[in-house]
């Protein structure tokens, strides 16, 4: 800047002065524009560590015990961004959930009604379900400033085998929740993983269906019989043709 300046006071007429003053102001707007973006690529990041010291299971100073011994192999299916209303099961008018509606019939089939999520979207809903919390909450517009403790660092720290599947990105904004959540889990695969530039653009790319992933992984649901094993699907988003075969 100040090389500029002094080209154009000592050595330019007026019309070199305007082009100088010009270029120095685009500088300047060039350089604000940078430092805003730098912080705004930071930010997201700061949240992300925040939120991960606010779940950690060790800075709870909590402790746990387990008085039931009895082996429980549990299969928990998250389908975010579904809803009842489009859910034969519930009385849509479709038959949208045929495989459902047989094991509804059986014994020990418990299905829920009136149910509401803790939140609109889906990170802090995740974060909130798959918690527990150990303090007094804060007002709501706090949110991301709860502390609680994750599922999987409870159930590791009593004997249960904690098993994670995500069909989604490992990384990326839209991915707080089940990057935080999913973090001690004694297995723990993606689909896409998380060695990219840019994490929020690999949303783009193409993800196998829900039922071949998991499959895939079956070994890991199978050999543990005292275990919870997650499997985040992403079937309930849109487009669903390029989800649902």
């Amino acid at each position: 800047f100040l090389i500029i300046f002094k080209i154009y006071k000592n050595n330019l007429n007026l019309f070199s002065k305007i082009f100088g003053f010009t270029i120095i102001f685009l500088i300047l707007v060039f350089f604000l524009s940078f430092y805003k973006s730098l912080q705004n690529f930071k930010s997201p990041n700061n949240l992300f560590n925040e939120i991960t010291n606010n779940f950690s299971f060790e800075s709870a100073n909590i402790s746990t015990e387990r008085t039931e011994s009895l082996p429980l192999k549990t299969i928990l299916y998250i389908g975010e961004s579904t809803s009842i209303m489009n859910m034969s099961l519930y009385g849509y008018y479709r038959n949208t959930t045929p495989y459902l509606e047989k094991l509804s019939i059986k014994d020990g089939f418990i299905k829920f009604s009136h149910l509401l999520s803790t939140h609109t979207h889906t990170s802090p809903s995740l974060l909130k379900a798959l918690s527990i919390s150990y303090t007094p909450e804060i007002p709501d517009d706090s949110f991301y400033k709860i502390k609680r403790v994750k599922l999987v660092d409870v159930l590791n720290n009593v004997g249960v085998f904690t098993s994670w599947l995500s069909n989604q990105n490992q990384t990326g904004t839209w991915n707080y929740a089940s990057n935080i959540l999913s973090k001690n889990s004694k297995d723990l695969i993606w689909s896409v993983g998380s060695s990219y530039l840019f994490p929020n653009s690999i949303s783009k790319l193409k993800k196998p269906y829900d039922h071949e992933f998991f499959l895939e992984y079956k070994n890991i649901i199978e050999q543990h019989n005292n275990s919870l094993t997650i499997l985040h699907s992403l079937a309930g988003h849109g487009h669903y043709l390029k989800y649902i075969p």
